[in-house]
């Protein structure tokens, strides 16, 4: 991955479009507005999830002020940059942290590994990096994962359904079969060397 020499310029505050419980159209859209910034910018996307759809993230704007309660997600997507200085910077928009985030912060107060080796496998992260390029070519999603039973789980965006020209429109939970498929058992190491 090529790298800048400090994180993006971009803040929370430039994200009018994020909204809650849609971290993928979120990211994307982050991801869109990064390009645009920085048009040579590279980046990767990583989803986190398992086969069990159950991920244990603390630091979360939904979750408790007691830090030691994670939210437990069923799939969760942050954005990555790692810059000349050799730090990598985690863009997560549902996070307490700051925007953007070291990864060894980010580590630490969100995925928490020292804990995670506690729990059951049923817990355990898996993590799929892609490049930020073919994220922004190929994502789209029709939000039906977030419909169930004539009523929406959580509020959708007020923006379009993402239809990218690299793809037709497609079940974004067909797109997480597919990811998690890819996914690899990983430890942070692996993050790390991003």
């Amino acid at each position: 991955m090529t790298s800048l020499d400090k994180p993006f310029a971009f803040n929370k505050d430039d994200c009018s479009w994020y909204t809650p419980f849609y971290c993928e159209e979120n990211i994307y859209r982050l991801g869109c507005a990064l390009k645009q910034l920085e048009p040579s910018a590279n980046f990767e996307i990583v989803f986190i999830s398992n086969e069990h759809k159950k991920i244990p993230l603390w630091a979360q704007k939904n979750g408790s002020s007691d830090d030691s309660i994670p939210v437990i997600w069923d799939y969760h997507v942050i954005l990555f940059q790692s810059t000349e200085s050799a730090v990598t910077c985690v863009y997560d928009l549902d996070t307490v942290l700051p925007f953007p985030v070291s990864f060894s912060e980010y580590m630490l107060k969100a995925l928490k590994p020292s804990i995670i080796k506690t729990l059951p496998k049923q817990y355990h992260r898996l993590f799929r990096v892609i490049p930020g390029h073919s994220f922004l070519t190929h994502f789209a999603s029709d939000r039906s994962h977030m419909f169930k039973d004539k009523a929406w789980i959580a509020e959708p965006p007020k923006t379009s359904c993402i239809a990218t020209q690299g793809a037709l429109v497609v079940i974004l939970l067909i797109v997480l079969v597919i990811y998690l498929n890819w996914m690899v058992y990983a430890d942070l190491a692996f993050l790390k060397s991003r």
